[in-house]
């Protein structure tokens, strides 16, 4: 009876595996940071109010590439649900230099985002997918202040938040052989994010001068290149 389970258990492992690919990738990540944005410009006044100088936007969150990695079980010819682990870089930063010396402050972003992913098949390896998820983020603000012949003063804050995220797309899958194929996604997401917490004092987070919250918006389009393995051979 053991060794009948056991080869029972084994048959079904064996198909189900069979019926899965994993994949990993980069996406091209587009950002909204809207608060981020405007808390940029804050810095800039708070800066000159301080120090007299007229600090510059020289980075303002730009395009920048994810990593992923997913599995994707097959439930039937035309439909897939599978689970994904995203992790994503930006940042902004404000400098001023000049032949005294200089000073830079940044927001350094992060993110980890783990979800589930749903694909259908339109026509032609050409589908849709669905992704939605749970993510993690993190802030951390850098100062650093140089001036020549009084050397460097340093300071660093961080933040955390949380968030959900729902990302619809289009994909297209490019096979290599019956096993490894490419897939060019191309999508938007949606995302909804908590406060960004102080990770010191989680009851304090970050505001604007009228007492609105400051968000870590991730919103954007993504576009992908990922490359795959499926566990049995497949028609191109």
């Amino acid at each position: 009876m053991k060794y009948y389970i056991l080869l029972i258990g084994l048959l079904f492992g064996g198909s189900i595996l069979a019926q899965s690919n994993i994949y990993l990738g980069g996406i091209l990540g587009h950002y909204a940071m809207g608060d981020m944005k405007k808390f940029q410009d804050v810095q800039l006044s708070e800066l000159f109010a301080s120090t007299g100088l007229k600090t510059a936007k020289e980075l303002e969150f730009p395009i920048s590439l994810q990593a992923e990695v997913g599995f994707d079980q097959w439930l039937n010819s035309n439909n897939s649900l599978g689970v994904f682990l995203n992790y994503s870089v930006t940042s902004g930063r404000l400098g001023y230099s000049d032949y005294s010396g200089g000073l830079t402050s940044a927001q350094n972003l992060s993110r980890s985002l783990i979800g589930v992913k749903f694909q259908g098949i339109i026509s032609d390896r050409l589908g849709y997918y669905l992704k939605v998820g749970w993510s993690y983020s993190k802030l951390k603000l850098d100062y650093s202040q140089n001036i020549i012949g009084a050397g460097q003063n340093n300071s660093s804050v961080e933040f955390h938040s949380q968030g959900a995220v729902i990302q619809p797309g289009l994909y297209k899958d490019l096979f290599l052989t019956k096993k490894f194929y490419f897939q060019i996604q191309a999508g938007y997401e949606i995302n909804l994010q908590g406060a960004t917490l102080l990770d010191s004092d989680p009851n304090a987070y970050l505001i604007d001068k009228t007492g609105k919250k400051i968000l870590i918006d991730w919103s954007g389009f993504r576009l992908g290149l990922l490359m795959g393995l499926h566990f049995a051979n497949r028609d191109k």
